[in-house]
């Protein structure tokens, strides 16, 4: 859709969310705000919900809206998150109960009046497809911010789709027919990572025989997305966070700056709020790259969606076939949410649902199987994923779900522990 359609777009249709009131007082005296939506809560400007104290890290936690009251969840924050008094990494707030995040004390209140959220009038936006409310609400924001400059950072797990979104906004942007160049962090190796990035002139290392623009300057007038952007080693990260300072790059070799003009994107399945904490990814680069952030649901979220994908990947196959796919698709998990979903229709439509396997959706059945057919990166992501979730198993089963004990044992931060224990569905305690 042309920028000139989405800016006549009147978004009439609405989802309405509960509310919750937080008061306080900080630094700069008494403070109230209403909560509607999934913020981040911290000492820096940039979070939706600032709390100026000296005990509250810049990105100390997550707020997350339900019916059932307010999710809260630590962010790997210096002087941890409090429930009633007690020390949590996540839990559920009811109304009037008391949060402290370090030592800086909020009191919540449920609203009265619910919060009126915009929803996208179409299950399309780009190439991204949805009639689910939380595909809806993601469409609204990211017409919402596609015609602005600003750099956007996409969270969402494995195979939700975030290199699409990351195309819609490009295409809906003031820039559409400038490139749209991806860099796959987690895939180039280090020592070719500043030359990919940046370019380089003839003989600044061996085998640069010819000068070579880099990805920001072969971008310019368009999109730069860079994906898993948490697997960027530190000292790209410092150098990368000068680019989007001064719109500048430098090639290897070179000794001066040229002007790049281009916008980045970004996107990572990790959790960079606490690898922020935790000092594995620097803070200033984090603020530069998450102007706005956007989050991808995960297929598990909007299993409504499943009707609509199973028909655009099956290109448009109707009848009883088409219907035995979808009842097959919506009786299984899809931890790899998209592309398991994918994989799973184009086999089908050869082998039939029976052979294509809707329960054993995680790809062949040897998931350390290297087949040179398919993308590197899904490949990679098979192996990982494969990789985590036997190591956490047997390691939460060595030590019967004791995740302390574990953390211990493995060498591992705590935090990362109960992320992977989440993702993978182990079970600790």
């Amino acid at each position: 859709m042309l920028i000139q359609e989405i800016s006549t777009l009147k978004l009439d249709d609405h989802a309405l969310r509960p509310v919750t009131e937080l008061h306080w007082t900080d630094d700069t005296g008494p403070r109230d705000f209403r909560l509607g939506s999934t913020i981040t809560l911290g000492s820096d400007r940039s979070c939706g919900c600032m709390v100026a104290h000296p005990t509250v890290s810049r990105v100390h936690a997550e707020l997350i809206p339900s019916p059932e009251g307010l999710w809260v969840r630590d962010l790997g924050s210096r002087n941890g998150v409090f429930v009633q008094n007690v020390r949590v990494r996540e839990a559920l707030a009811r109304a009037g109960d008391e949060l402290r995040f370090g030592a800086a004390t909020l009191r919540t209140h449920a609203a009265a009046a619910p919060a009126r959220i915009p929803l996208w009038p179409y299950a399309r936006f780009g190439d991204l497809l949805g009639e689910s409310e939380a595909m809806r609400e993601l469409f609204a924001k990211l017409a919402k911010v596609a015609a602005t400059p600003l750099s956007v950072l996409v969270l969402g797990e494995t195979g939700t789709g975030k290199e699409l979104v990351a195309r819609a906004l490009h295409e809906a942007s003031l820039r559409p027919k400038g490139p749209f160049l991806v860099v796959d962090c987690g895939a180039l190796p280090e020592n070719l990572m500043e030359s990919e990035l940046f370019g380089h002139e003839a003989g600044a290392f061996t085998g640069a025989q010819r000068a070579r623009d880099g990805v920001f300057a072969a971008a310019r007038g368009g999109t730069v997305f860079l994906d898993e952007i948490g697997e960027l080693p530190a000292l790209m990260q410092s150098r990368l966070l000068r680019v989007l300072e001064s719109g500048e790059v430098k090639r290897v070799g070179a000794n001066r700056y040229e002007k790049v003009d281009v916008r980045v994107l970004a996107a990572t399945h990790r959790d960079l709020h606490r690898m922020v904490n935790e000092g594995a990814f620097r803070e200033d680069l984090y603020f530069r790259l998450a102007v706005v952030t956007v989050r991808v649901p995960s297929l598990r979220e909007r299993r409504e969606d499943i009707p609509l994908l199973v028909q655009h990947f099956a290109e448009g196959r109707e009848g009883d076939r088409l219907d035995a796919l979808v009842k097959a698709a919506m009786g299984a998990a899809w931890p790899g949410n998209l592309r398991d979903l994918k994989n799973f229709v184009v086999r089908s439509l050869v082998l039939g649902p029976e052979l294509g396997g809707a329960d054993a959706s995680e790809g062949p059945s040897d998931p350390l199987h290297i087949d040179v057919s398919e993308p590197y990166k899904v490949v990679r992501d098979r192996v990982v994923d494969h990789v985590e979730r036997v190591y956490v198993e047997q390691l939460m089963a060595e030590h019967q779900g004791n995740v302390s004990a574990a953390a211990r044992a493995a060498g591992m931060n705590r935090t990362w522990l109960h992320e992977l224990i989440k993702r993978h569905g182990t079970t600790g305690r």
